[in-house]
C-alpha cells in the first residue's frame, strides 16, 4: 500500500487470483494469516482490518477472514495458480457476488498481526464459476421482437446499469431506462419499444474500477453492437444503434436465398488473402467515391449494382478463380480504432516521386509517417467493435449502411464463384481500461483480459491480450 495524502491506501499488483467462491490462491508474501477486505467504494483504508463483514449486504469497509489450506491444483484455465498456496474464504456465492461489486483486496499477516503484504485480486475466474454457467446460453445485445428491441449487457460487477437513448448519431439523450439484474447470470436487460429502432444508444455502467481506484459510470458502448455511429477524430464519441439484421433494407437483392459457392472438401481450399483498402484505392477502373471501399467488389460486370464496369480488380480475382482459387480471405474488416472513418476528416500523404529519380528517396516513407494517424490506411489489427463492419469502406459510416453494403461485398464475390473468410482478431482489443478505444474493460473491469501471476497485463499479441480461457471471452 502507497498512503495518500488523505491517508487512504493505493493498492498495487494482482497477486491474488480468486478462483472461486471458497478459493483465492495467493501469489504474495507467505503470513501467519490472511484477510479479504472489502470497500464498497474503493479508496480502502486501514478501517476495513477492524471490523468484519456483516452479510449480507455490508455497507462499510470491512474483512473475511482467510484459512491457509495446502496449495492450489485442478484450475486448468489458471495455470499461473498452481502450487501457490490456497486460502479458503468461507463465503457463500451470494456473498462472494456482492462484494465483487466494491473493492476486494487480500492481504497477509505475520505472526504478530502486522500486515506484509495487500494486493488486488484477479477476478475473471471466480466470475466464471459464479455466474458464466448461466451467462453463457443468453443472447446478449439486441434482439427484436414484434419490431421492438430488448438489450441484455453481462455485467455482473456493476452496481446499476442505465441505458442512455439518443435519436440521432450526435444529438442530445431523448431518454433513458434502468436495466434490471439477473442475479444468476450478472446480465442487466431493458425491454424497449419499436420507436428505438435505428435510434443511438450507450450503456451508462456504474462500476468499481481498480486501476483509478473508484466507483465511475462509464459511458460505454454495447460490445455486441451490430451498427454505430462514426468513429470521427475526437476518439470516445462513438454511439451503438439498435438494428435489426433482418430488416428487409438492410439485406442486398437476393440476401435470404443467396448460396455458397460449392466446397466438397476443407481441403480443396485456395485461399487469396487482400485488404479492403488495398483492393481498390488506386484502381481508376473504379468510380472515385467507391476506391476502397465495400462497393469495389461489386465491380463485377454483371450489373445492376453499381453498374455493369469490370473493374482491373475483379477481373483479376476473376482469372484467379478461373485457375482455381475458392475464397477471399479479408483483412480485418470490423470495427477498428486506428482509422478515422468518415472521409472529410481524413488527410492522405501527399509528396511527388518519380521512379526513374528518386528510388532511393526517403521522402515517401517520411510524408506517410508524418501523417499515419489521419490518413485511410491500416491494416486493423487493433479491433474497437468485433461484430460491426469498419465505416470507413462504407459510402457513410454513420450508421447502418456499412451493414448493406457488407453484404453487397460478400454478395458479389459469393455470386462470382468466391467464398469469404474473415480475419477478426479475437486475441486482442486496441485498448483497455479505462482508455479512449477500451470497451470491454469498460463493462466488467478486469475481466477479459489476461494476467501475469503478478497481476502484470499481458501485451504477447501487441496489444491488450485477451483471455479466451475464460467463458464470456470464448462467448
Amino acid at each position: 500500500w502507497r498512503a495518500s495524502s488523505s491517508g487512504s491506501k493505493t493498492v498495487t499488483a494482482g497477486k491474488a487470483m480468486w478462483l472461486d467462491a471458497a478459493t483465492i490462491a495467493w501469489n504474495g508474501v507467505v503470513g501467519s494469516s490472511y484477510k479479504l477486505l472489502y470497500d464498497p467504494d474503493g479508496g480502502l483504508t486501514t478501517a476495513a482490518e477492524g471490523a468484519a463483514c456483516s452479510f449480507p449486504a455490508p455497507a462499510a469497509p470491512c474483512y473475511v477472514s482467510l484459512t491457509s489450506s495446502g496449495t492450489v491444483s485442478g484450475y486448468p484455465k489458471n495455470p499461473n495458480a498452481t502450487g501457490k498456496p490456497r486460502l479458503l474464504t468461507g463465503l457463500t456465492a451470494d456473498n462472494a457476488k456482492f462484494l465483487l461489486k466494491g473493492q476486494v483486496v487480500v492481504a497477509s499477516y505475520n505472526s504478530g498481526g502486522v500486515r506484509v503484504d495487500a494486493t488486488r485480486a484477479q477476478i475473471q475466474s471466480v466470475l466464471d464459476a459464479l455466474y458464466a454457467a448461466s451467462a453463457k446460453t443468453q443472447t446478449l445485445g439486441v434482439t427484436y421482437s414484434a419490431g421492438a428491441p430488448a438489450v441484455k449487457l453481462w455485467a455482473p460487477t456493476a452496481k446499476t446499469v442505465t441505458l442512455r437513448r439518443y435519436a440521432t448519431a450526435a444529438g442530445a439523450e431523448v431518454g433513458n431506462a434502468a436495466m434490471t439484474l439477473d442475479a444468476a447470470s450478472g446480465v442487466w436487460s431493458v425491454t424497449g419499444a419499436a420507436g428505438w429502432d435505428r435510434q443511438f444508444y450507450l450503456f451508462d455502467v456504474e462500476v468499481y474500477v481498480p486501476s483509478v481506484d473508484a466507483v465511475v459510470n462509464n459511458l460505454v458502448t454495447d460490445p455486441y453492437s451490430f451498427s454505430l455511429s462514426q468513429d470521427g477524430a475526437a476518439a470516445g464519441d462513438v454511439r451503438s444503434q439498435f438494428a435489426n439484421l433482418a430488416d428487409a433494407d438492410l439485406k442486398p437483392a437476393g440476401w435470404d436465398s443467396l448460396v455458397k459457392p460449392a466446397l466438397t472438401n476443407p481441403e480443396d481450399m485456395v485461399i487469396y488473402e487482400m485488404h479492403v483498402r488495398d483492393f481498390s484505392i488506386s484502381d481508376s477502373t473504379v468510380a472515385a467515391a467507391d476506391r476502397g471501399a465495400y462497393k469495389a467488389f461489386t465491380y463485377d460486370g454483371a450489373g445492376p449494382h453499381p453498374n455493369t464496369t469490370l473493374s482491373d480488380g475483379m477481373s483479376h480475382l476473376l482469372k484467379l478463380k478461373d485457375a482455381g482459387l475458392t475464397h477471399v480471405h479479408l483483412l480485418p474488416a470490423f470495427d477498428i480504432a486506428s482509422v478515422i472513418e468518415p472521409a472529410a476528416q481524413r488527410t492522405e500523404p501527399s509528396f511527388s516521386f518519380n521512379p526513374a529519380t528518386d528510388r532511393a528517396s526517403s521522402t515517401p516513407q517520411a510524408a506517410v509517417w508524418s501523417n499515419r494517424l489521419n490518413d485511410g490506411f491500416n491494416w486493423g489489427y487493433d479491433p474497437y467493435h468485433y461484430g460491426v463492419p469498419e465505416g470507413s469502406y462504407s459510402s457513410d459510416p454513420n450508421g447502418v449502411t456499412r451493414i448493406l453494403e457488407f453484404r453487397d461485398m460478400v454478395k458479389a464475390l459469393n455470386q462470382n464463384g468466391l467464398r469469404v473468410v474473415m480475419d477478426v482478431v479475437y486475441n486482442h482489443t486496441a485498448a483497455s481500461g479505462q482508455d479512449d478505444h477500451s470497451v470491454l474493460d469498460k463493462v466488467v473491469p478486469g475481466y477479459y483480459y489476461r494476467y501475469d501471476a503478478n497481476g502484470t497485463l499481458y501485451n504477447s499479441s501487441c496489444c491488450s491480450d485477451t483471455a479466451a480461457e475464460y467463458e464470456m471471452m470464448e462467448k
